[in-house]
């Protein structure tokens, strides 16, 4: 049995770490939830050779304002090569109750660990920032996704100084109407739960756990007033989810996109280019016969 808490008091002490039930124990791990990590961090000490590479490409955070979630448990799974190609061919997308809804085989899982079940640790921040930790304490993967809640963190915070005088209604509408939160999730209705929904201020962020890869973004009409409903009400083998707000309720229905249209256009695509690069090369080799001089000459 262990603990495993997230703290986000400065950049120093924002950290992850489990702790073992047994009092006096030292950490079972404890690793970095702020500072911008590079994947090259599995490898070799990037923080202390090549400190600015952490920082290319990632999102600017206010310490200050920045809250943690509880931390969320997934099933791990074997995490792939950190060198990573996404082509878009295929992928899942989200639609409005009446979409229409294709019917997909789902890949075969991996084979069971051999000591059962084991789970990597999922830290979210306010700004939308990513990290997993893998059951042995290993540093997986860390993003920045669409799915913060910045905006909100920033007027709580700016409302337990003495200097704030804007209008308390914005205060008591973060702390009773908006509610940020992060979950296990599913795509199939009995699958394993290996990836991360996240609900932030403007959207909701379904991440992969294998590699932190954005499964699907969904854009919200609304603030969400609680946790988002997870349940298969369209009867189709798929999670769907209901998002209450304040006024409404809206419900979405998860479909997966067969790739068919993007390979077909890619494909066309190319064949397109190659026939010009051909036609092109066929005009520069193929020069014209000299005339044949006139028997009258």
């Amino acid at each position: 049995m262990h603990d495993i808490c997230a703290d986000s008091e400065d950049e120093l002490g924002c950290y992850g770490q489990a702790l073992p039930m047994v009092v006096g124990s030292k950490p079972l791990f404890k690793h970095s939830i702020c500072k911008a990590t590079h994947w090259t961090e599995t490898f070799i000490a990037t923080d202390k050779w090549f400190p600015q590479l952490n920082k290319v490409g990632r999102k600017k955070i206010d310490h200050d304002i920045t809250e943690p979630l509880p931390p969320v448990l997934i099933q791990s799974v074997y995490h792939s090569s950190p060198v990573k190609l996404h082509l878009g061919l295929t992928g899942y997308s989200w639609t409005k109750w009446l979409a229409r809804r294709q019917k997909v085989v789902d890949a075969p899982a991996p084979p069971p660990h051999p000591e059962g079940p084991v789970y990597d640790s999922v830290f979210v921040l306010s700004s939308g920032r990513v990290t997993s930790i893998g059951p042995k304490g290993e540093f997986n993967w860390q993003v920045d996704t669409k799915g913060d809640w910045d905006p909100a963190s920033e007027v709580i915070y700016n409302a337990k100084h003495p200097s704030w005088n804007q209008d308390p209604h914005h205060l008591l509408f973060l702390h009773e109407a908006f509610t940020p939160s992060a979950q296990p999730h599913s795509m199939t209705s009995f699958g394993k739960k290996d990836q991360v929904l996240i609900q932030g201020w403007r959207g909701l962020v379904v991440l992969s756990g294998r590699d932190g890869s954005t499964v699907t973004y969904l854009r919200l009409p609304c603030q969400p007033i609680s946790p988002p409903t997870l349940a298969d009400f369209s009867d189709d083998g798929w999670n769907d989810i209901i998002i209450t707000c304040a006024d409404r309720y809206e419900g979405f229905v998860a479909s997966r996109q067969s790739g068919f249209w993007n390979t077909t256009i890619l494909s066309l695509f190319v064949g397109v280019v190659l026939t010009i690069i051909a036609i092109y090369t066929r005009q520069r080799t193929v020069r014209p016969l000299p005339l044949a001089k006139s028997s009258l000459d």
